[in-house]
Parts: C-alpha cells; sequence; structure tokens
C-alpha cells in the first residue's frame, strides 16, 4: 500500500512540474508576440544601492519604461524630454516613448547617477 501511496505522489509531482514548465513556456511566447507584434509592453529600470539596473535598456517605439525605487533614499528621473518628481522608496516612475532616439537620464539627487533608454 506504501508503494502505491509512494508512486501516486511521485506522479502528481510530476505532473504538477510539467503544468508549471508548460505555463512559463507558453507565457514567455505570450510576451515575445506581443513584443514582435508592437503591443506595448513595460520595461523596468531598478534603483538599488544608488545605481540604475540596467543602465542602459533597448525598447520599442510605445514601450514604457518603469523606474521602481528599491533604495533607501529618495531619487527622481531627469532628462531633457521627461522628468519625474522624487520618487520614495516602492514607489514606482513611468514613461512611455514615442519617439526613437537616445535618451540619456540621470537622478535629479544624485547626479552621478545616469542611464540610458535607447528606442529602437
Amino acid at each position: 500500500m506504501k508503494k502505491w501511496i509512494t508512486a501516486y505522489a511521485i506522479l502528481i509531482v510530476l505532473v504538477l512540474c510539467g503544468y508549471i514548465i508548460t505555463t512559463k513556456v507558453h507565457n514567455a511566447k505570450i510576451v515575445k508576440d506581443m513584443k514582435e507584434s508592437g503591443i506595448n509592453t513595460k520595461q523596468n529600470i531598478f534603483i538599488k544601492k544608488s545605481k540604475f539596473s540596467p543602465e542602459t535598456i533597448t525598447i520599442k517605439k510605445g514601450e514604457i519604461v518603469t523606474w521602481m525605487n528599491r533604495d533607501n533614499a529618495d531619487h527622481s528621473i531627469q532628462s531633457e524630454t521627461f522628468r519625474s518628481i522624487n520618487i520614495k522608496n516602492g514607489e514606482n516612475f513611468q514613461y512611455k516613448f514615442e519617439d526613437a532616439g537616445t535618451f540619456e537620464y540621470h537622478c535629479g539627487i544624485d547626479p552621478e547617477m545616469k542611464g540610458i533608454v535607447i528606442v529602437e
């Protein structure tokens, strides 16, 4: 009887693993299809330890970039094209890039923090 219970438990684990893997692959394909079809997708830039991560990001026209402050200090995002208010820990700032180009930005509070958004 214990062998059957063990075998049944292993079967359940294998089925769940297969479901999880299939779901992840399917979701990755949906995101890829959305990007290829030009549907707006979001790109995240994290603010941690007084740095932007990633420092450089490449996106398509119409995509939204979200800066997510996960640092203990306030920060702001400034460029010639866009500007945020102070972003506290746990808060975000979003900007939708409508035009192609290279957009350099920096933190208005800590100007040593710099980043680049390349829009294709």
